[in-house]
């Protein structure tokens, strides 16, 4: 008894064109989404650390007169933040240093949700995540306002070159942090601002 075995192919039609862009565009998508959930992750992280030296530091709210007073001084070529420091802040500093802490602890969890949403793979899509992005440009937009303070505080002026100290970077942390939290901003802004045109 013989039998006769067929060879069966399937073939395949080619992918298309456009079917091959848009799997290259939605594998583009994830990976840029992945990128900024670990900036953004990575930006938590750090502002956790400093809201937690903060908290767990018994002196933080009483020193922070005394270093606020340093740094306001003559040297810093920001006059108009010295005035700032000496007219709304020193008056009622204590205040201001629990406002820092509680501060710093709501931008981490800010950036910690933002890396999340990104990774998720929902973001802008479902509802939620809209509503939640605002609550994220919120944390980031006080992330930058911070970072620019303490650009400021340390008596830092706009970015340039600096020959008279070769040795110290270009740029400070606080710096990096500002320019980096901007474009985050923008990143989320964006999302919004195109889901609601």
């Amino acid at each position: 008894m013989s039998t006769d075995k067929r060879e069966v192919r399937v073939s395949r039609a080619p992918a298309s064109s456009t079917a091959r862009t848009a799997q290259a565009v939605s594998h583009s998508s994830r990976l840029t989404a992945w990128g900024i959930a670990t900036v953004e992750a990575i930006m938590g992280y750090e502002w956790l650390l400093s809201a937690l030296n903060k908290l767990l530091n018994a002196r933080y709210v009483a020193d922070f007169p005394r270093m606020l007073q340093q740094m306001a001084s003559p040297e810093n070529p920001n006059g108009w933040w010295d005035t700032f420091i000496h007219q709304q802040v020193l008056p009622s500093a204590p205040r201001w240093a629990i406002l820092v802490e509680i501060g710093e602890l709501g931008v981490a969890l800010g950036f910690f949700a933002g890396a999340l949403l990104w990774a998720s793979g929902r973001f802008p899509d479902e509802g939620w995540t809209r509503w939640l992005n605002i609550s994220i440009i919120v944390a980031i937009a006080a992330g930058v306002l911070m970072t620019v303070n303490y650009y400021l505080m340390a008596g830092h002026t706009l970015p340039w070159l600096n020959l008279a100290d070769p040795f110290d970077e270009g740029l400070s942390l606080d710096g990096v942090l500002t320019g980096i939290g901007v474009g985050l901003f923008v990143l989320h802004v964006r999302a919004w601002w195109a889901d609601h045109r």
